[in-house]
């Protein structure tokens, strides 16, 4: 009979993580059409952009507390950029290398004391019971997102409550114990009368390594439409993580060796 299982991060105080992520970027501007379109069944006129790219993501645990809760710093160390597959450069507002996010990560994936301008990637949360195959459970967290202002840019980042349900699919025992898990969540802010409000909306499927608790590979779908009177912008992103490395950050007398 199959035993349930704990799952839950395990933060270590100087843990270095690092992940490549691969991403491919889809931005679409819907609006309303002429009246004539609306005569042939065209109800909306639509333009995009894509691009993708390759990033080495870097998260440091700076400090533990006492509640087993970690200080992560997640950094961009590297990134390229490519349009039809030719690299071309970040102008300096959108170098993900200049950015950097801070949040404390609890157990089971929960975040408060929030910074930064990056998604995170502790893309799962767990409830504080274990669970067998099949197990589902639902809970929410706040994330670091993008807020449109009314010119259709992003006009800073802000804290916004997501809800996920999430599930385990299997577990399994390839060199490390995992669970595979499936996960979809949603957020919003504004209500539909206001000027600008916005859809968020997350899913995809992860490999978790439980005794290590930390991601080993996820492929996650994030999406985020900003309704702007008649128009509606969407940045739709997918992201494949791969964990590359793990080990402890070294120090002698308080300096980074």
């Amino acid at each position: 009979m199959e035993r349930p299982k704990y799952l839950e991060y395990r933060h270590r105080r100087d843990q270095i993580a690092r992940y490549n992520v691969e991403r491919s970027t889809k931005v679409t501007l819907q609006k309303p059409a002429m009246a004539l379109l609306r005569l042939v069944g065209k109800k909306t006129s639509a333009s995009s952009d894509s691009f993708q790219e390759q990033w080495v993501v870097e998260t440091r645990t700076s400090d533990v507390h006492p509640d087993y809760s970690g200080l992560v710093k997640v950094q961009v160390t590297e990134a390229t950029k490519l349009i039809k597959g030719e690299p071309v450069g970040y102008d300096q507002s959108s170098d993900p290398t200049t950015l950097f996010l801070n949040e404390t990560v609890d157990r089971f994936g929960k975040t408060r004391d929030l910074s930064g301008s990056l998604p995170t990637p502790h893309i799962l949360v767990f409830p504080e019971e274990p669970q067998l195959s099949g197990g589902e459970w639902e809970e929410s967290r706040l994330e670091m997102l993008p807020v449109t202002g009314p010119n259709g840019q992003v006009a800073g980042y802000e804290a916004m409550t997501v809800t996920y349900r999430c599930r385990v699919d299997q577990y399994g025992d390839d060199s490390v114990e995992y669970a595979d898990i499936t996960v979809t969540g949603n957020g919003r802010r504004g209500e539909e009368s206001d000027p600008v409000w916005q859809e968020y909306s997350v899913s995809g499927q992860v490999r978790f390594a439980i005794r290590e608790g930390h991601l080993l590979t996820g492929k996650v779908e994030r999406s985020m439409a900003s309704h702007l009177g008649g128009n509606v912008i969407t940045s739709a992103t997918t992201e494949d993580y791969t964990h590359a490395s793990q080990d402890k950050e070294r120090s002698v007398g308080g300096m980074r060796l």
